[in-house]
């Protein structure tokens, strides 16, 4: 199998209900999550059965990484959040995926963890093409 394993990868059904894709980088899918509450976004490695970074083979372990820096940048650059939550969860959703999540200091959860605390607020379709549109024009 080569490091890259495109051909056999398929994103987990609710990553697909729950973004849209921004782009596909050299390692990974970067998904907006339909949340207005905050820019968040979540990069998938496509890598089939990739549950932890640990499942990854060293090469591209180190790729997805940058990717996840080059994407904190372009978070700081566009939104300029007082903190950004770069986090591997994992437990509704076993598929590697590792959530990018703005937060600032007047935001109606800070400084809780967004997750399960309250519902989303999914964006206008308006809303959601602008969002798209910024973050795809840093590509």
């Amino acid at each position: 199998m080569s490091v890259m394993d495109d051909d056999n990868f398929e994103l987990h059904p609710q990553l697909e209900q729950d973004g849209r894709l921004i782009v596909s980088l050299g390692t990974s899918d970067w998904l907006l999550m339909n949340d207005s509450r905050f820019p968040w976004v979540v990069q998938v490695p496509r890598f089939k059965g990739a549950t932890l970074m640990t499942s990854l083979p060293a090469e591209m372990r180190a790729g997805v990484r940058r990717e996840s820096d080059f994407m904190v940048e372009v978070l700081q650059g566009l939104f300029n959040p007082d903190h950004i939550n770069v986090a591997q969860i994992g437990n509704v959703v076993s598929q590697l995926h590792i959530h990018h999540v703005c937060r600032f200091t007047d935001d109606a959860l800070w400084p809780k963890p967004i997750w399960a605390q309250t519902p989303a607020i999914p964006y206008t379709d308006v809303q959601y093409q602008e969002r798209l549109a910024a973050l795809r024009w840093q590509f």
